[in-house]
């Protein structure tokens, strides 16, 4: 039997993970898992802070609605796609959503249309490589 071009190339894939992954010395494996697995926002005077955040697939990002006591005002974190909604947020409260592929995900205040942010979730080195592979399959 001859292997279709198809799978010559999901082999020479394959191929190139292990000898990437072969190749990792034991400080880039321990840096790749010192990557951060959370990040933080604040919503604080009508702002999400920061308004852009880029970070790593897998990577939890909590909202805290840090509005000031003296006037409190309730916020929500709503996907444009919606992908994911806090419903609302009274101050001191927070709301949490992992990312589990890359892409920008926009994002609003429902209470306050003006109010926006994005998150960049970016793919792992490794994750980069096998990704257009996978896209075609």
């Amino acid at each position: 039997m001859v292997p279709t071009p198809r799978q010559m190339r999901y082999v020479a894939v394959l191929m190139l993970g292990v000898i990437l992954l072969g190749g990792l010395s034991t400080s880039q494996s321990a840096a790749s898992s010192a990557v951060a697995t959370t990040s933080n926002v604040s919503i604080q005077n009508f702002f999400f802070s920061p308004q852009t955040l880029t970070i790593a697939v897998g990577t939890t990002v909590t909202w805290t609605n840090d509005t000031d006591k003296t006037t409190p005002t309730n916020h929500t974190v709503t996907a444009d796609d919606s992908s994911f909604d806090s419903k609302t947020l009274t101050p001191g409260h927070s709301f949490s959503f992992t990312f589990n592929s890359p892409g920008t995900y926009n994002y609003h205040c429902n209470i306050h249309p003006f109010m926006h942010g994005s998150i960049v979730v970016q793919a792992t080195p490794i994750e980069q490589i096998f990704l257009p592979f996978i896209a075609k399959n």
